[in-house]
């Protein structure tokens, strides 16, 4: 019980380290970020310990998520009360763009994080699941809760990321590997 109260609270303080290291964004925030994935690590271990290598690595995985979650909906809430001061506070200039190059980069960028993100997602979670020592159930289980992890991740880096060749290029080769891994033929 001590075990999974401590597995809980090290996995919340990771996550919250990360998060705070990403929103300041700061050069000096490289100790804050190694705390973090310091404590996810330890909590997970924690995890194991406490309740099995089925039940612990699903939470590893499925925990921090939830808990990310819930900051950036708090930070959501707090941006959104921001922005409506500032509109009210200061006009700002509308800017023209060129409509088919900005139609042609959305289509893209829905296209890599919608199909091909998913995909590559379900491989990658369905070979990393068929690699654990779990039961076909469990195998299951853990793919069905890490897949949206993953996929969220891959189309959060897609949009983030100035290079769009970058995440496009690894995330294919991520899922062509999780199809060679998976078996899935």
């Amino acid at each position: 019980m001590i075990s999974t109260i401590a597995a809980y609270a090290l996995g919340i303080a990771g996550v919250g380290c990360l998060y705070g290291s990403w929103k300041d964004r700061l050069a000096a925030q490289l100790r804050p970020t190694l705390l973090g994935w310091l404590l996810l690590i330890g909590s997970g271990y924690l995890a194991i310990q406490a309740s099995g290598a089925e039940f612990g690595t699903t939470v590893i995985f499925t925990a921090p998520a939830l808990v990310a979650w819930l900051l950036v909906a708090v930070n959501l809430e707090l941006r959104q009360s921001k922005v409506r001061k500032r509109k009210v506070a200061e006009p700002t200039e509308q800017v023209e763009t060129d409509g088919t190059r900005s139609l042609s980069r959305h289509l893209l960028l829905f296209v890599m994080t919608v199909p091909v993100s998913a995909a590559a997602a379900v491989f990658v979670s369905v070979a990393l699941a068929r690699a654990l020592p779990f039961s076909y159930l469990s195998h299951i289980a853990f793919a069905v809760l890490f897949m949206p992890f993953v996929w969220g991740c891959a189309a959060y880096w897609v949009i983030a990321d100035s290079k769009p060749a970058r995440p496009a290029i690894t995330i294919i080769v991520l899922g062509l590997i999780g199809v060679a891994t998976a078996g899935l033929k």
